[in-house]
């Protein structure tokens, strides 16, 4: 992304709207994609973030404001029907790697490069996740890693 000129004044309300409700920066890179097809790494969600004077909501602010919403919240991260393992031996070229069970049951390989892009590669062909199971898979992954080797 070069500069802000690139992004219309529609995307930079939906971008706000977004971290308003309280989505994390993974999410909103995800709609960034999926809604603008404006696919940028996380570390660029990121500084279009601070560019544009947009503050996430932290869990402390949400539970603040919706308390019950934020249990609800905790009580699906429980049951989350999203598998993801990572790989002992990690793909060549890549940071880390492993495999997801989606909650439809399909499965894929992921891998995550140097410049902290993630990859999918699904069993089936033109497959796509659910919003929610992506949102579910980037949580579980970054609990998985976070718990493996201390990369994120």
């Amino acid at each position: 992304m070069s500069n802000l000129n690139d992004i219309s004044s529609e995307q930079k309300k939906a971008i706000a709207k977004w971290a308003e409700k309280g989505l994390d920066l993974g999410i909103i890179q995800t709609k960034l994609a999926e809604e603008f097809n404006l696919n940028i790494t996380y570390r660029d969600a990121r500084f279009l973030l601070l560019d544009l004077g947009i503050t996430l909501k932290s869990k402390e602010q949400e539970a603040e404001e919706n308390p019950e919403q934020i249990g609800e919240e905790n009580a699906n991260s429980l049951t989350s029907k999203v598998s993801v393992s990572l790989d002992s031996v990690v793909q060549a070229g890549a940071l880390a790697s492993g495999k997801v069970v989606f909650s439809d049951g399909q499965k894929a390989t992921w891998q995550l490069d140097q410049l902290g892009r993630l990859g999918l590669n699904p069993e089936t062909a033109n497959y796509r996740p659910s919003e929610t199971d992506v949102a579910e898979f980037q949580q579980e992954l970054k609990n998985q890693m976070s718990k493996s080797s201390g990369l994120i």
